[in-house]
């Protein structure tokens, strides 16, 4: 069994977009993350050092959001990369949602790594 930790619609700025133009200027982009971790033991001791801080995690989101990249596809391997590396769930879902497409709500993009 795998509990969840999710933090949902993070909103940071970045430069991203294949033309050079589209990334000439920070846009704002969404990103959740899911990641699959045993939290029973921090459920009994009630200790963050038991779970994965959340607030750590999205610090380190918007630490890479400051990094130019083309695709949302690049984007969310890097968040994936370094949440496993990081912070050792057992598996993790990243979905990144950028508003530049017109007539749309959104496009995004999502990946599962384990």
């Amino acid at each position: 069994m795998s509990d969840i930790i999710c933090i949902q619609g993070l909103e940071v700025q970045t430069r991203i977009g294949v033309p050079d133009e589209e990334r000439k200027a920070t846009q704002r982009v969404l990103v959740t993350v899911q990641m699959h971790t045993d939290t029973k033991q921090a459920g009994e001791s009630d200790a963050i050092a038991d779970s994965i801080d959340y607030d750590l995690v999205a610090a380190m989101i918007a630490e890479e959001a400051t990094k130019e990249r083309k695709t949302l596809e690049r984007f969310a391997e890097d968040i994936a990369s370094r949440i496993l590396a990081e912070f050792a769930p057992t598996s993790v879902s990243v979905s990144i949602q950028k508003f530049i497409v017109p007539n749309t709500q959104a496009v995004s993009v999502s990946i599962v790594r384990p």
